[in-house]
């Protein structure tokens, strides 16, 4: 007891919160990222209380705390986890009162409108040039970087991005066959987009991919929540670097500062059958006036990456040639030939590597860092005292810019206990024809293939778009000079720097991108008690104001010539 209340329990009701959390379903080859539609809102929300007993929570496929018992779903071959816009819980009817509780860049959406074309969250995401949202698939705008009228053919704007419903099966037949049932007519909602993430090699569907199309293993550095059972088999120091609070990605729990994340709440008399539970107060004592309907959910965020390979390979190459000894440029240059040569293809592995920030079985770069076994990739180091002025990992590479981990201002335990503030949860499937690297000369050629990225976080602002902004799309991270990130930003800053003793050589990477942005959003993924009152909520009248909110793009966004 504190200040003569019962706190609620600190320790996260798995069996309330969405799957996904704590699983990224890799034993389920198929999957599918829809996009829905609301058209009949009324429709819409009898499909969800229909769909809500079959959506999957960590409770039901996950081993349990305290011993080893599966859940009751462990082994289903099929599997619902479901996220909503802002603009899909306006049309499902919450209060505008509830609504005004969320997180302020859930509310304005990734992509929103502005008659410039240019709108401050392009430039914090890097959303440039090639990566606008006027060149989305989904969830885009209608303007142009330069405040023209964009094509809208064939493309989903951001207004009809209402549901991201994420599936994932062991066959394909499964996959096709659900969503087949979803109609217009039947539930009040269309399907404008799905993607479905199948990585094939040669034609073959394989497993889930451990590796991503520039061909580096993933998923490697994901965080740990405090005491779970999976990860007690881990080492001290890996949980040092690598253990978060559970409020940094889930709704109603302490974060890495000590406090409980901002969440939305309705009034006490807005849930009369008691579905949600009473939201806390600073100290973590119940309210008596408000339910949290954030309370075990979180914030999801969808980005649609497409992968240019042979831009990469081409990429490779020229790090390759730039880094290389005198002696290393007889192997290139067989490699080039079309020859066979180990230490050629050694050499342009390390110069990916030089990009990545890892080696492409996931080692670390640094030389005195080395795998804790064979099968285990080394994840519990620190680039401060192991390489600080990145002469191994390059300090602009993508892994260190996205995890600095140890390696910033002031000093290293301040700087890994401040990362830990602004860590993601990574959910991504990647998607298209997949292709062994080889001698790193391959084409773009006409395969679309890239990653559905997906992250979990309870702060969008203080997570992924700080990571966005401050790290990877700083030109002066780390005392570097107009240097963006190696793999993710636009192109406009051109310039790479790479370690060679005792000065730093860079490359110019050119116009073209090695990934590009063609779609995205943010929802807010709910816990399954939220679910169910979201679903049951009565409709709510909306202000002018609200609905302008979110439908300012559709009324106002100018006409294409």
């Amino acid at each position: 007891m504190s200040g003569g209340c019962i706190k609620l329990s600190d320790t996260v009701e798995w069996d309330d919160v969405q799957a996904i959390v704590r699983r990224p379903f890799k034993g389920w080859k198929y999957s599918a990222h829809v996009i829905l539609t609301i058209r009949d809102a009324a429709k819409a929300k009898d499909w969800l209380i229909e769909l809500e007993p079959r959506i999957r929570t960590t409770w039901d496929i996950y081993a349990r705390e305290g011993g080893m018992t599966l859940g009751p779903m462990a082994h289903a071959s099929l599997h619902f986890n479901i996220a909503f816009s802002f603009g899909g819980l306006c049309k499902l009817g919450l209060h505008e009162d509830d609504l005004a509780r969320f997180d302020e860049a859930f509310r304005e959406g990734m992509a929103p409108y502005s008659a410039k074309g240019l709108s401050r969250r392009a430039g914090i995401l890097g959303d440039l040039q090639r990566n606008h949202s006027s060149e989305w698939i989904w969830g885009g705008s209608a303007v142009r970087e330069n405040g023209k009228p964009a094509s809208t053919e064939g493309r989903v704007l951001q207004q009809d991005v209402d549901i991201l419903l994420m599936i994932f099966a062991h066959s394909r037949d499964e996959i096709e066959g659900f969503i087949s049932e979803i109609s217009i007519e039947a539930d009040g909602l269309e399907v404008p987009f799905r993607s479905s993430e199948v990585a094939s090699v040669a034609g073959h569907e394989t497993e889930y991919a451990s590796h991503e199309h520039f061909g580096f293993k993933d998923g490697i550095s994901q965080p740990l929540f405090p005491s779970t059972m999976k990860d007690r088999n881990v080492s001290r120091r890996w949980r040092d670097f690598h253990e978060v609070q559970s409020g940094e990605f889930v709704l109603g729990y302490k974060n890495e500062r000590d406090e409980f994340p901002e969440t939305p709440t309705v009034p006490r008399k807005r849930d009369p059958d008691g579905l949600l539970q009473p939201a806390r107060d600073v100290d973590g004592c119940p309210t008596d006036d408000r339910h949290d309907l954030g309370r075990n959910g979180t914030y999801l965020v969808a980005r649609l990456l497409k992968q240019n390979v042979g831009t990469f390979d081409e990429t490779v190459w020229k790090v390759a040639y730039l880094t290389a000894t005198k002696s290393d440029l007889q192997a290139l240059r067989r490699v080039e030939k079309g020859e066979s040569d180990k230490d050629g293809i050694a050499l342009l592995e390390r110069a990916a590597g030089l990009l990545m920030g890892r080696a492409l079985n996931g080692d670390p770069l640094a030389k005195d860092i080395g795998p804790a076994d064979a099968s285990k990739t080394r994840n519990d180091f620190g680039f401060h005292h192991m390489d600080p002025a990145g002469l191994h990992c390059p300090i602009g590479s993508h892994v260190r810019r996205a995890n600095p981990r140890d390696s910033l201002e002031p000093d290293p335990d301040t700087a890994l206990r401040l990362s830990k503030q602004h860590r993601i949860l990574r959910r991504g499937r990647v998607y298209g024809l997949c292709e062994k690297t080889g001698n790193f000369m391959r084409k773009d050629g006409e395969h679309t293939r890239g990653l559905f990225f997906i992250c979990l976080n309870a702060d969008i602002a203080g997570q992924f778009e700080f990571i966005q902004d401050t790290w990877i799309n700083n030109p002066a991270f780390g005392d570097l000079e107009g240097e963006r990130d190696a793999i993710l930003a636009p192109a406009i800053d051109t310039r790479i720097s790479f370690p060679a003793k005792p000065f730093t050589r860079w490359t110019e990477r050119g116009d073209r991108q090695l990934v590009e942005v063609k779609g995205g959003g943010y929802f807010f993924l709910p816990g399954r008690s939220a679910l169910r009152f979201i679903a049951r909520q009565p409709f709510h009248e909306r202000n002018a104001e609200t609905k302008d909110a979110v439908e300012a793009e559709h009324q106002d966004a100018p006409k294409e010539a």
